[in-house]
């Protein structure tokens, strides 16, 4: 029997051109205070970043989509994906954090839930320090660098840790399939 992966991961995905396009517009928008799942107002003591979110016809939500279902094929996870939901731009600044959480819950009550999430590191190292990617169970944090790309099952709980000097910033995409398990 094979062994699941809990990631899949990619060191440098994209190419500058791409990911230099994304910050671009990424810049030219305006990104308001990122919100808890059912679209709670976020505690600090949870979540402080700034998030914009665009529609899943988004050039990089299509690529990131596709890293999912990639993902999804060669890790065996078996997830039945339908779609993409949306692309989140986030900033992380100094002290900024996410903690612990899973991007789906096992009990929605909607048709599609979140099977894959897609992230995006769309910082260069040497632009922050802290703002570590983690998965819980994982013994380290994952290596992300400028244009790596890492996809993991949506229910697996992650976090983002405080960001201590700079500004980190990523592209997540969702990828959605039939909320049954």
């Amino acid at each position: 029997m094979a062994t699941l992966s809990p990631f899949w991961l990619w060191d440098n995905a994209l190419p500058p051109e791409l990911l230099d396009l994304a910050r671009k517009e990424m810049d030219a928008l305006p990104l308001a205070r990122g919100r808890l799942h059912g679209d709670r107002e976020a505690d600090d003591g949870v979540r402080k970043s700034d998030v914009l979110m665009m529609a899943p016809n988004h050039w990089l939500c299509g690529v990131l989509f596709n890293y999912a279902v990639l993902a999804n094929d060669v890790a065996g996870w078996g997830r039945a994906i339908s779609k993409p939901q949306t692309i989140q731009f986030g900033r992380y600044g100094v002290q900024d954090h996410y903690t612990w959480h899973a991007d789906t819950h096992l009990l929605a009550d909607e048709p599609l839930s979140r099977k894959i999430t897609a992230i995006c590191l769309l910082s260069r190292k040497d632009e922050f320090e802290g703002g570590l990617f983690e998965i819980e169970g994982y013994a380290q944090p994952i290596p992300l660098d400028y244009g790596s790309v890492i996809a993991f099952p949506a229910v697996l709980r992650h976090r983002v840790t405080s960001v201590t000097r700079g500004e980190r910033r990523s592209a997540t995409c969702w990828a959605l399939g039939e909320t049954r398990w």
